[in-house]
């Protein structure tokens, strides 16, 4: 018999599900841990990746945290309750050593071998305002894409072709085949003109649309004037593998329709624009990004 450590058992849970149950002599438990575990990874990896919310995902990191926080506080409550046990075949170091590497595989292709994560980003521009103000700090959510492309509508975070080392982000408009042109400030797509309405001018006398596409998503754009360099243009054919993107501030900000970006490779797609989680206006925080 020896007698176990409450504070060393609920360690050994934080450490690697399990662990802490073995620890104290429940091996039974510990398995049916592993496996809800297990379990959970594996949904995580196949629904909660690109195609859910970001809210989804946040909610699903929640549980994570409070399950491994339950296991650890169970674990100290039994260490607590038997103060000893009979040492048997599976409390010996290597198999606690095994089951933290178990858990360390389960987290690798569950978690971090994933193609989706979060980044943190910080708006150091206009570009992108009214959707993303100067200054914000938000989430994207990092994915591998190389032949199909976000929805049309969706903030991306993408790499400039043109420059590699820099990190751009920008609305994404047309799709590969679309023909994109801007007549008088009016974004056509296949011809097909997106509605405007105005919504407010500012002081500094930016006019504050909501821009309608033609399949129907909104967003909210800025505009000085409908007579910029830029507000009237050729039409664009988006070539095979890439996109068109556009500021939300058209008249102050640098996209396909200016010769040091142009359209962007699928491939050079690094995620999509998810969560505001830093604004100096606090009713921002928190914001989904659309």
């Amino acid at each position: 018999m020896k007698p176990r450590n409450k504070w060393l058992a609920a360690f050994l849970s934080l450490l690697a599900i399990g662990l802490g149950h073995l620890y104290c002599g429940r091996p039974r438990r510990a398995g049916a841990l592993i496996a809800v575990y297990a379990l959970a990874l594996i949904f995580f990896d196949k629904v909660v990746s690109l195609s859910s919310s970001v809210g989804f995902y946040f909610s699903f990191l929640l549980i994570a945290v409070v399950f491994v926080a339950a296991c650890a506080v169970d674990s100290w409550r039994i260490a607590r309750r038997i103060e000893s046990i009979q040492i048997r075949w599976f409390n010996r170091w290597y198999i606690y050593a095994g089951l933290a590497l178990v858990f360390a595989g389960l987290n690798g292709p569950g978690v971090h071998g994933m193609e989706t994560t979060w980044r943190s980003f910080y708006s150091a521009n206009q570009s992108m305002e009214p959707t993303l103000k100067f200054g914000e700090r938000w989430f994207a959510k990092i994915a591998v894409f190389t032949t199909e492309a976000p929805s049309r509508g969706k903030i991306i975070v993408l790499r400039n072709p043109r420059r590699p080392e820099q990190e751009w982000v920008r609305r994404l408009i047309g799709l590969p085949g679309d023909s994109v042109q801007l007549v008088n400030g009016i974004l056509h797509v296949n011809e097909a003109p997106a509605e405007r309405q105005e919504i407010e001018r500012t002081a500094d006398g930016r006019i504050q649309y909501q821009e309608i596409l033609p399949d129907g998503r909104s967003h909210m754009i800025f505009e000085y004037s409908d007579a910029k360099s830029l507000d009237s243009t050729e039409a664009f054919t988006v070539p095979d593998g890439h996109v068109f993107v556009l500021g939300d501030n058209r008249d102050r900000t640098k996209d396909s329709r200016h010769p040091e970006l142009g359209t962007v490779p699928i491939a050079n797609i690094k995620g999509i624009a998810e969560i505001i989680y830093w604004s100096g206006d606090w009713q921002r925080i928190g914001t989904v990004i659309d």
